[in-house]
């Protein structure tokens, strides 16, 4: 089946022991192409920008699909820094900005593609990929779209460890893991907030590493 990231059927192997099938998510029409998410169901907590690198790395192409098309990525959303300045050097957020226990503005990308202005709907003013994804000094000080892939990339890799032998070892006690956890999330948050997907994946793990 070709991959959409809206697919009309997802994997399952639940409905028989040792056999898998795919379910309709959704009304098909007769004659309709049916798609799956290479990805799987785990792609709906990336941001087209993150899937996309997913993919291309993973299955050698680039989607095209309706929801890599669209201008809309809530899942990127970083505070304004013009509503919300950031500090000294490393360009931290305020720790409540950054944890979003105080009302924060968000900065929205216009369009997924790499140079796309940012937009903030409280204040009006657009700013540059650079400005919003501002990295601290002491990571090498990158900022923009090459910031965020870093982040990306170090969140993608710890959330396989997590996903193969991670989570169990949170379980039983690995402070080490944790406390890798912990301290990326902490810079993450700081730096993009707590919604962009990056940040809430981390808070995830965290979340299952502290229980």
């Amino acid at each position: 089946m070709a991959h959409s990231c809206v697919p009309s059927t997802r994997y399952s192997s639940s409905a028989t022991s040792g056999c898998g099938c795919f379910v309709a998510t959704r009304s098909v029409a007769a004659g309709e192409p049916l798609t799956t998410n290479y990805l799987g169901e785990y792609s709906g907590v990336l941001s087209t920008p993150a899937r996309q690198a997913a993919l291309l790395q993973s299955k050698l192409f680039e989607c095209a699909c309706s929801l890599c098309a669209s201008s809309s990525d809530t899942r990127r959303d970083v505070p304004c820094p013009g509503c919300h300045a950031r500090r000294g050097d490393e360009k931290q957020l305020d720790t409540a900005v950054a944890l979003g226990s105080v009302t924060v503005h968000y900065a929205s990308p216009l369009y997924s593609a790499d140079g796309a202005g940012w937009l903030c709907r409280r204040c009006g003013a657009e700013y540059s990929a650079d400005a919003v994804l501002a990295g601290p000094s002491s990571q090498g000080g990158l900022s923009g779209r090459a910031w965020e892939a870093v982040v990306e990339q170090h969140v993608l890799s710890l959330d396989r460890r997590w996903v193969e032998t991670g989570s169990i070892g949170c379980r039983s006690g690995s402070a080490a893991f944790g406390a890798e956890v912990a301290n990326l999330h902490w810079l993450v948050a700081h730096s993009l907030g707590s919604r962009h997907w990056s940040t809430q994946r981390l808070a995830a793990m965290k979340s299952t590493c502290a229980s």
